[in-house]
């Protein structure tokens, strides 16, 4: 008769020889987030973790478009992006990551712009969920040429469910009425820290639950309801 103790032994011993090819299969199916800082880290992990669907490069200090380039060819099922915190964001590699992307999140870039948005809404025809939150455009850049502004906004994925505008000084209540009218599954939009106010609304997207538009000057007829 084996007592737990010789069980638990035998077990142990058995799981020290567990094929690599098992581990791999088990670490396959449970791995679908990554987050990298060193290429090297990704073009190792790629190959082994063929089925990732979301990935967080916003540490990443090495070339944006190369790293991009290697995620469009060996990380076919990704969904989800973050390129957050950025300098800017490398067009050429996001045209090459197919229409498959549902998620982006592109917070406290240093420089985003309208060109930067008719990418993304020419690439990713799909694209459920964007953030754009508080970019760090200098203060004594143009705003018509390099800030977001209602135009970039006007452009968007018409499958859009949730986005955050947050901290755009260069849109208005134009950009929010266009999200409005274009965007029928919209659930959830923050716009908080604009530059005018948002309030000439008349309708509401029958999906929204959520609208977020605090700290925003001459706002009459909406009030904090909840985040993303």
């Amino acid at each position: 008769m084996i007592t737990g103790h010789r069980r638990q032994r035998a077990t142990a011993k058995e799981c020290k020889y567990f094929p690599e090819e098992c581990w791999e299969l088990i670490f396959n199916r449970l791995l679908l987030h990554l987050s990298v800082i060193h290429h090297g880290t990704l073009s190792k992990l790629i190959h082994r973790f063929p089925h990732l669907n979301s990935i967080d490069i916003s540490n990443f200090d090495g070339d944006l478009e190369l790293i991009l380039f290697d995620i469009a060819k060996y990380v076919p099922n990704l969904v989800r992006l973050d390129l957050s915190k950025h300098s800017f964001l490398p067009i050429e590699g996001l045209k090459e990551l197919g229409r498959k992307l549902k998620g982006l999140k592109c917070r406290n870039l240093t420089s985003i712009r309208d060109s930067c948005l008719y990418v993304i809404a020419e690439s990713f025809q799909f694209l459920e969920e964007l953030d754009i939150r508080y970019p760090r455009n200098p203060s004594f850049l143009n705003r018509h040429e390099l800030f977001v502004t209602d135009s970039g906004i006007e452009v968007l994925s018409v499958n859009l469910s949730k986005i955050n505008v947050s901290g755009n000084s260069g849109i208005s209540d134009r950009s929010v009425v266009a999200l409005y009218r274009n965007c029928l599954n919209l659930q959830c939009i923050r716009a908080e820290d604009t530059l005018k106010g948002i309030f000439s609304i008349e309708r509401a997207c029958a999906a929204l639950s959520s609208i977020s538009v605090s700290n925003i000057p001459n706002i009459g007829c909406f009030k904090d309801t909840g985040s993303f």
